[in-house]
């Protein structure tokens, strides 16, 4: 009953201090919380086309400015596509998890 009781605490304790609730404790930032919406399979498709129209440009005839929009560009659609659904587990959780299921 110890055990159980220790290793519901500690899984406990590991879930309310991870990472990233320190670190958006630590930020100071006023930034806006933008809601990512879901894309359909349409719009991920005209950027794959839109990424391949880029890669064929031709970066030596362009301004400076325009291979800086351009680079911007790509961040933005590698931002939207990489976009993720799901759980996220830190790193160093899951292995305390492990060990402990590998202990009991």
């Amino acid at each position: 009953m110890k055990k159980l009781i220790f290793s519901v605490m500690t899984i406990g304790t590991l879930c309310f201090f991870s990472p990233t609730a320190v670190n958006a404790a630590d930020s100071k930032t006023t930034e806006p919380v933008v809601v990512e919406k879901k894309m359909n399979a349409e719009e991920v498709q005209a950027m794959i086309r839109r990424i391949d129209e880029i890669k064929a440009m031709d970066f030596k005839s362009m301004s400076s400015q325009q291979k800086k929009a351009v680079k911007q560009e790509l961040k933005t659609m590698k931002h939207n596509l990489k976009v993720v659904e799901g759980v996220f587990i830190p790193v160093g959780t899951l292995i305390i998890i492990i060990i402990l299921l590998l202990l009991l």
